[in-house]
């Protein structure tokens, strides 16, 4: 069977593909909607032109939305969307002249001012063959930008594009009749349509205004224009954001700066799947040249419902246009990807290639001269909505900004151009489409007075045929209408028929009507209607049983009728009848009251349950009856009596400490003695019996100790509970029976003390591991002084005593800093006073010995001198610091210990004078070279003498 079935879905395949009906072009028709008639589902159109009665159109509202104006960065954000974006699917009922009838109920409110179009949707029921490129409509500001259809299978052999069909970029024509300077700053977000300042805006989801019509701010969804001077237009957008446009950097600095570019369009966010929309324009760049480029256009929208599409290679593109490039003034911003809604209800979509992308930016051509125009921003990616067709392969990317090129002053780069962002791809489940039909409010019937039965359900039926109406139902209890709310009393109260759940007393005499509400008919009332209550019969009685006879009190009331069923076959009419059982047993009696007046439905019933049997006698038998913690007991029950006996159980101390069980088993976690209770009952009455002392529980010992340790000393104190004798393992050979002993060990080490504790009920042993040693006492001694000079070492030797692990030396100011060999070396390079820490680690913790100023270093003295000659004699001026002793080398063999010597030298020549300073053990030395020599004596002879 399964291959039979196989083999006619090919065959209805293969002929599907070969009744496919060819399609190319534009194959949709247009219409803009003027107003819509809501009470009649009617649409008043501009040309009914391409519809028909019977086709299927897709309705849906282009723009709409209000968008922040404040000349601030959030210009253009979306703050109200109001009906943009909302379509649906929908079928002609009628046309007449320029009116469309539909044949269901509008699944939204639309506002035609925000440009509402009809758009058709023909439908290809044995298949559709895409022959040339299928596209849209270019949309004109009231109508175009969408390509929708329907077919079984949709098979293509060129592309379906509507890339550049959606919202319009901006134009970048502009009279350029002013001027501008180096201090001209025009930064506003909107300027009106005649300025100069402004590249005009893109279209996107909310209508340009003439007053706003340009300057860099963003038109919802569309690109800003760049402002004056000739920055770049922004990119589209959709539901993510277009690129920035870029800023005209004149590299003279009494140049025009364009510094407020267009933004780009900025994104729809948080938007459903019952909205759709068309990628935004470009802004224009600004221009004064005559050669700034317009915004690219975006992406129009694909709608497309089919059994399954194979792609052969073809793409689906709802894509942005590039802007074009300028050469001398400011780019366009790319087109923002548009929007494709695919429906397959077969096809996974393998093979198929969606694309909605952002169109590329302008670029701005600078012609080799020195400047640095804007380019343009690039567009967002669009929108791909998706149900089924999970294995398409899908493009969302935002396009690139332009650059700007070709400049003798300026590096190419996008001049702060952005791209734009990716798109977004989502999953729906269809075309949204209203299942309600439409039909003109009509009162078809009501009910009038009426009355019940206190105690019975009641159902007030209204019919009632319309579209778009409510309903609420309301009462009138003596104070007037007021509306009535769903609960115990009545079932829903926005609804035709009104369900009074239990009719009472006390709604005797109210007034009910329903409230109708619509558009089309404001609110209308039912003729109020008045509800009567008669008391409703209710059967009760009580009885008193002796032996097998038992006496009936009837109370029941509103009754004037009885029917007694005793529950053994015998019945009985009598208002309070008597009644002997054939024997002990249980039996249900059952009274039905009625009420003549209520009609025969009105019949009300109650049931008791009699028991007639002799009292049980209780009684058990523990096992075992004694034992140690934990113990379970199994009570035997040895009860006897007739009939259903119930029993109830009380164990004080117990767990459970009740039961209902016929055997029950109880636990015992708690020594003592304990009580136990049976109460045994029937119809006939109970039993109670208790055993005193009935469980004796005796408890385990529980061994437990804690310790205290002094070096190889360890203190024991015993915690143990319901224990008679001890044993304590010491864990070094020795043991002791003492309640709490002390014991002290040879040696420091690791050892077990166990102490193991004996009643009659057993034994508990508790192991607990335990470390001795003597406590350690760090001290220390050096091997030479703890003062000297800078560079000095210290030669320190551990004299610690005790038992430890490990040390660790602190020398702050030392090399090393610390230390964990015992004899360590220390050189202390600075003069200061230093601390000298040892630290001892053993198992108990730390033990530390910190000495101040242990170690002393002085700062040595600083050699200097200069001299001053005079002949062969030398003068020596002394510079030395922190000297108390001088020795002087004056370099021919003599000396001096004085602090400023004068000293003559014997012959003229260079020496080498040297200064010894000394400050107790430290010295520094210092030399110096001089050159000394003869001072000649002045003579002369005159000649001749006369």
């Amino acid at each position: 069977m399964k291959k039979v079935i196989l083999s006619a879905v090919a065959a209805l395949f293969i002929y599907c593909a070969q009744a496919q009906e060819s399609i190319s072009g534009i194959i949709n028709a247009y219409t803009a909607v003027q107003s819509i008639d809501y009470c009649n589902n009617a649409l008043q159109v501009s040309t009914t032109n391409g519809f028909a009665e019977g086709d299927a159109l897709m309705l849906i509202q282009m723009q709409g939305a209000a968008i922040n104006v404040s000349n601030t960065a959030a210009y253009g954000s979306v703050t109200d969307l109001g009906q943009a974006g909302l379509y649906e699917r929908a079928v002609i009922a009628a046309i007449n002249g320029l009116e469309i009838t539909l044949e269901k109920a509008l699944l939204n409110e639309y506002d035609t001012d925000g440009a509402v179009q009809v758009v058709s949707l023909p439908d290809y029921p044995s298949g559709a063959l895409v022959t040339d490129i299928l596209t849209a409509r270019p949309w004109d500001g009231n109508i175009g930008g969408v390509l929708a259809l329907e077919a079984s299978t949709i098979s293509l052999q060129a592309p379906i594009d509507v890339s550049g069909k959606g919202f319009r970029g901006g134009s970048a024509a502009l009279d350029y009749t002013g001027d501008c300077n180096f201090i001209d700053n025009f930064n506003s977000f909107a300027y009106d349509e005649t300025s100069i300042r402004g590249g005009r805006k893109g279209e996107g989801i909310s209508a340009i205004l003439p007053n706003r019509a340009r300057g860099r701010g963003s038109q919802a969804n569309g690109g800003g224009g760049g402002n004056d001077h000739n920055s770049g237009g922004g990119g589209g957008g959709n539901v993510t954001t277009g690129g920035q446009g870029g800023q005209n950097n004149n590299p003279s600095f009494f140049g025009c700066d364009g510094l407020n570019p267009g933004q780009g369009g900025k994104a729809i966010n948080g938007v459903s799947t019952d909205r759709i929309f068309m990628g935004g324009g470009g802004g224009a760049g600004h221009g004064n040249n005559n050669v700034a480029t317009d915004g690219g256009l975006g992406g129009g929208i694909i709608i497309i419902r089919a059994m399954d599409i194979v792609g052969n290679g073809f793409p689906i593109r709802a894509n942005g246009l590039w802007a074009s490039t300028s050469v001398g003034d400011g780019g366009g911003g790319g087109g923002g990807g548009g929007t494709i809604a695919l429906v397959l209800e077969n096809g996974d979509g393998n093979g198929l290639m969606l694309e909605a992308i952002g169109g590329l930016g302008g670029n701005a051509n600078n012609n080799n001269a020195s400047q640095c125009f804007g380019p343009g921003g690039g567009g967002s990616g669009g929108r791909i909505l998706r149900s089924g067709a999970a294995m398409a392969a899908i493009s969302l990317a935002g396009g690139p900004s332009g650059l700007s090129t070709n400049s003798s002053a300026c590096s190419e780069g996008p001049n702060s151009a952005a791209a734009g962002s990716a798109g977004a791809s989502q999953s729906f489940e269809n075309l949204p489409e209203s299942s309600e039909d439409f039909a003109p409010y009509q009162l078809l019937a009501q009910t009038g007075d009426t009355s019940s039965c206190a105690g019975l359900p009641l159902t007030l039926p209204v019919s009632v045929q319309g579209s778009g109406i409510s309903f609420q139902w309301q009462v009138d209890e003596g104070n007037g209408f007021t509306g009535l709310q769903s609960g115990s009393e009545y079932g829903p109260t926005d609804v035709p028929n009104l369900l009074i759940n239990v009719v009472n007393n006390a709604m005797d005499g109210n007034q009910y009507r329903l409230q109708i509400t619509g558009d089309c008919i404001g609110t209308v009332f039912t003729v109020p209607l008045t509800l009567s209550v008669s008391p409703g019969p209710l059967a009760a009685f009580t009885f008193t049983a002796n032996g097998l006879m038992a006496s009936f009190d009837n109370t029941s009331t509103n009754a004037d009728s009885y029917s007694w069923d005793f529950g053994d076959g015998n019945g009985s009419a009598v208002f309070e009848p008597t009644h002997t059982f054939p024997g002990p047993g249980t039996y249900n009696v059952t009274l039905s009251a009625g009420n003549s007046a209520c009609g025969d439905t009105a019949s009300f019933s109650t049931q008791i349950q009699i028991a007639l049997a002799q009292p049980p006698q209780a009684a058990f038998q523990p096992t075992p009856a004694s034992g140690c913690t934990p113990l379970s007991v199994l009570f035997s029950n040895t009860s006897t009596g007739d009939g259903n006996i119930t029993y109830q159980w009380l164990f004080p101390g117990g767990d459970p400490a009740t039961s209902t069980d016929g055997a029950p088993i109880v636990n015992y976690n708690n020594p003592g003695v304990f009580d136990v209770t049976l109460i045994a009952a029937n119809s006939a009455g109970s039993d109670t019996l208790t055993i005193t002392g009935a469980v004796q529980v005796g408890a385990s010992p529980m061994a437990g100790f804690e310790l205290a340790k002094n070096d190889l000393a360890i203190t024991l104190s015993n915690l143990s509970s319901n224990a008679d004798s001890y044993f304590w393992d010491f864990g070094d050979g020795n043991t002791s029976t003492a309640t709490d002993p002390t014991h002290t060990y040879d040696s420091a080490g690791d050892y077990e003390v166990s102490l193991t504790v004996t009643n009659l009920c057993g034994s508990d042993v508790l192991v607990f591991p335990v470390s001795v040693a003597r406590r350690p006492t760090p001290q220390y001694s050096t091997e030479n002084p703890t003062s000297g000079c800078p560079g000095h070492t210290v030669y320190f030797v551990n004299e610690s005593v005790g038992d430890y692990d490990s040390l660790r030396w602190d020398f702050p100011g030392g090399m090393p800093a610390t230390s964990d060999i015992p004899n360590p070396e220390v050189m202390y390079g600075a003069a200061g006073q230093y601390t000298v820490q040892l630290t001892l680690f053993w198992l108990e913790g730390e033990e530390m010995l910190s000495q101040a100023q242990a170690i002393a270093i002085q700062d040595g003295p600083v050699a200097g001198f200069t001299f001053s000659l005079d002949g062969l004699a030398a003068t020596f001026t002394n510079l030395s610091t922190l000297a108390t002793s001088y020795a002087w080398d004056f370099g021919d063999g003599a000396g001096s210990n004085e602090e400023n010597p004068v000293h003559a030298f014997s012959t003229p020549g260079t020496y080498e004078v040297t200064l010894l300073a000394s400050n107790g053990a430290c010295t520094d030395t210092t030399s110096l070279e001089i050159t000394v020599q003869q001072v000649p004596e002045a003579s002369f002879q005159p000649m001749p003498a006369v």
